[in-house]
C-alpha cells in the first residue's frame, strides 16, 4: 500500500501516518466524488481492548469505526 501512497504523493509518503494526516478531507471527498464513490460518514477512534489469540486482554489498542 506505501507504494500506491507514494505514487499519489509525489514520493511524499516516506512517513504513512504523517502522509494519512496531511491528506486534507476535501481533497479526498472530491476524488471521490469524481469517481462516482458515495462515502459513508463515518467516525474512527481507538480503544485499549485488544486480545492475544486465546482470548486474552493484552493491553494493545484497536481501532474503531463507528457510522
Amino acid at each position: 500500500m506505501k507504494g500506491i501512497y507514494n505514487k499519489l504523493s509525489d514520493h511524499q509518503a516516506s512517513n504513512y501516518d504523517l502522509y494519512l494526516t496531511s491528506i486534507n478531507k476535501s481533497c479526498t471527498q472530491n476524488i471521490a466524488k469524481s469517481e462516482g464513490i458515495k462515502l459513508p460518514a463515518i467516525t474512527f477512534g481507538a480503544l485499549q481492548n485488544a486480545q492475544d489469540s486465546i482470548g486474552d486482554p493484552n493491553r494493545e489498542w484497536t481501532i474503531t469505526v463507528e457510522r
